[in-house]
């Protein structure tokens, strides 16, 4: 799909390279052009085997692009801030569909939905934990990378944490998590 034909037809005044370049940014090593692909390829294949409408599609993209297009690990309220930068380019931010997208974004923050294309697009956007151990540990790495400016003490508490709780909420992908947790215990 043409992206800026996409920014286009939904009157979002701005140019896909500005979006792009965001994402391309010093600190991401994780939340980079990479998931922004990731994410992409992954809505193009919902749409080709006809699991999403066009309109799905379309509001999938653009939640794709904005939904961490402001990113910087220190901050807390960085799906704040890429709602926010999302509706000021909205040439109609009253469009139910722009609501759709901007709920979706501040949706990831917590991965918790509070609408179904919300749920829908979480699925997508966490879908990295349903994947191999090579492609958790690439996750791991880059995620770690973003989040040491805290020190290796504090992230490996947090990230402890936080992986803890996905076996219970992926079962399918329970020994690969678990074979993460032990890596990240063993390594930081």
């Amino acid at each position: 799909m043409n992206l800026q034909a996409l920014l286009d037809k939904y009157s979002v005044d701005v140019e896909i390279d500005t979006l792009l370049t965001k994402w391309q940014e010093p600190q991401r090593h994780y939340h980079d052009q990479t998931h922004l692909n990731d994410l992409i390829n992954q809505i193009e294949v919902l749409y080709n085997k006809n699991k999403i409408s066009k309109d799905e599609e379309e509001k999938l993209l653009l939640t794709a692009i904005f939904h961490d297009i402001i990113y910087q690990p220190t901050r807390k309220d960085n799906e704040e801030k890429s709602a926010e930068y999302f509706i000021s380019l909205c040439k109609h931010p009253d469009n139910p569909n722009i609501h759709d997208i901007k709920q979706a974004i501040l949706d990831t923050k917590h991965h918790q939905s509070k609408q179904p294309f919300s749920k829908l697009f979480n699925q997508l956007d966490m879908n990295i934990v349903t994947r191999p151990f090579e492609e958790l540990l690439e996750w791991e790495k880059g995620c770690y990378e973003e989040y040491k400016v805290y020190g290796e003490t504090l992230y490996k508490h947090g990230r402890l944490e936080f992986l803890k709780t996905l076996p219970k909420q992926y079962p399918q992908n329970k020994e690969h998590l678990k074979q993460l947790i032990e890596w990240v215990k063993k390594h930081y």
